[in-house]
């Protein structure tokens, strides 16, 4: 194809034909039929007349992780690769990221956000491409193929074709690591932007990035620091999960600008509560002299991790929210009907008994529905599980058993409410060494964090505070008054409840 843009027509009506087609022989899509009516008949049945606040997003991000499960049923050689998912603003350079790595100009980098497409880049023996459209057909490409979709017809015919892919994978030989898969994600843009798309909403680019093992997130140097709506977005990210920073175009700033550069992102993202495991500067026109060496250091520690499949994760946060919401309901329930049983207790005039039984029986009633909608809960989870298991066996995804998944430790811990059982227990008073730490740690404890996978995190992190408040009672330190004191028991909590945390 020539580098002009004039296009054959005979090219032309070959790729267009190709985009379009509908295989009404594919089975790889049609295997999820059973699981997608469990989330859209059975868990709506559920839900239908009493649903979390934010049921629409909790069941949008549920079909979303099914539509990524799909990705690894379509293309095999996604599985058994960690993702690492390239996120940032629309337009901050990680296409270019990408070809500057792999040494190859593989992905077009001028591209529209309505036709930008989700696509994946991993090893394979030589440059190619499949393209799944939104009818679930797969279509071979190659590299005029990507680039005229999302640019090349726009440009010369302003007529866009990208809408029509739902994702591209691409092999390349380039690839500096073999068991790790880049997504590189359209980006994310706010509705006033002019940059904004369906493609870019910030709500799709958030479940991408959360559906990945490892994060890149792109800030560009000429900014001079990253800006607060990619510090708001990142704090609304799986904190599980490890993120780098790599600010790009470092060649537009002069060394000492660059140094003063990663000093102030690196001030400004702690003071918000986020440790990125590196900040890395980086150039696409120059990768070897900015960030190439730490960029694929980084890349092939986690390409020596063992494989570990997100999708029980992402399905038991989604489905733990709407358990959250009907056992604290619950749980309210039963407190009110705790406060009428000890009211009827206390009264002897008649109108007041005849309301607070009216009251008990519907709270009763309340209750019975609550309990039903958790049993019902835990069956649809179960069966669900059970089918997506059965799917995973079929095509080679490494998914552990469906009682394994149903007791996954995928749970929500608060720091201060640890501290407050450990006073309780020990019977320590409100004053003193503990409320002195107790008021400097609030907004760390204040913070629900999420600790995914098994026990150990809570356990660890739980064991971390005993200790602290163990050696504060043991030395008998008085750290009112003293800032010495005060400030190293303060740091090394917070440093270890960090290191646990990221």
């Amino acid at each position: 194809m020539e580098e002009n843009n004039q296009f054959d027509s005979k090219y032309v009506l070959n790729l267009v034909s190709k985009i379009v087609a509908i295989n009404t022989q594919n089975t790889k899509s049609k295997i999820l039929t059973g699981i997608k009516k469990i989330l859209n008949e059975d868990l709506l049945q559920i839900v239908d007349n009493y649903a979390p606040h934010n049921f629409n997003e909790i069941h949008s991000r549920l079909l979303y992780t099914l539509e990524k499960f799909k990705d690894f049923i379509i293309f095999s050689k996604l599985i058994g690769k960690n993702t690492v998912a390239l996120g940032g603003a629309f337009s901050s350079g990680k296409s270019s990221f990408i070809n500057s790595l792999i040494k190859q100009k593989l992905l077009p980098a001028e591209i529209d956000p309505s036709t930008s497409v989700p696509t994946y880049v991993m090893y394979g023996d030589n440059n190619r491409a499949i393209g799944i459209n939104i009818f679930d057909n797969e279509l071979e490409l190659n590299y005029d193929d990507l680039k005229n979709i999302t640019h090349g017809f726009s440009k010369e015919y302003n007529i866009n074709f990208g809408h029509l892919l739902e994702t591209i994978f691409v092999e390349t030989e380039g690839m500096p690591v073999r068991n790790i898969s880049f997504l590189d994600t359209p980006g994310y843009s706010k509705p006033e932007s002019g940059n904004y798309s369906q493609r870019t909403d910030e709500h799709i680019a958030r479940k991408q990035l959360n559906s990945a093992n490892y994060i890149l997130w792109f800030v560009s140097a000429e900014d001079g620091t990253i800006t607060n709506d990619d510090i708001e977005f990142i704090k609304t990210l799986n904190k599980e999960i490890p993120i780098a920073i790599i600010v790009n175009k470092c060649d537009k700033r002069k060394e000492e600008e660059v140094k003063n550069i990663l000093g102030h992102i690196k001030e400004t993202l702690e003071n918000k509560g986020i440790f990125p495991v590196d900040i890395i500067p980086y150039s696409c026109r120059y990768p070897d002299k900015f960030g190439r060496k730490r960029v694929e250091d980084l890349l092939q520690g986690w390409d020596r991790e063992n494989y570990e499949s997100t999708f029980p994760r992402d399905f038991k946060l989604s489905f733990l929210e709407c358990y959250d919401f009907y056992q604290e309901k619950l749980m309210e329930e039963e407190k009110r009907l705790h406060w009428v049983n000890v009211t009827l207790t206390l009264t002897d005039n008649a109108e007041t008994i005849s309301n607070l039984n009216f009251i008990k029986n519907d709270i009763t009633i309340s209750i019975q529905s609550l309990k039903q909608k958790i049993r019902k809960l835990k069956d649809m989870q179960n069966k669900f599980f059970m089918e997506l298991k059965a799917i995973g066996d079929e095509y080679g995804i490494k998914l552990p058993e469906p009682s394994q998944m149903e007791f996954l430790d995928v749970g929500k811990i608060n720091l201060r409410n640890v501290l407050k059982d450990y006073k309780k227990n020990n019977n320590i008073k409100d004053e003193g060494s503990y409320h002195l730490l107790l008021n400097n740690l609030s907004n760390l404890f204040d913070n629900n964090y999420t600790l995914l996978g098994t026990n150990k995190h809570k356990k660890k992190l739980v064991n971390l505070l005993k200790d602290e408040l163990n050696k504060i009672e043991k030395e008998n330190l008085n750290i009112v008054g003293n800032k010495k004191h005060k400030n190293i028991i303060i740091e090394t909590i917070t440093h270890s409840i960090r290191e646990i945390i990221n």
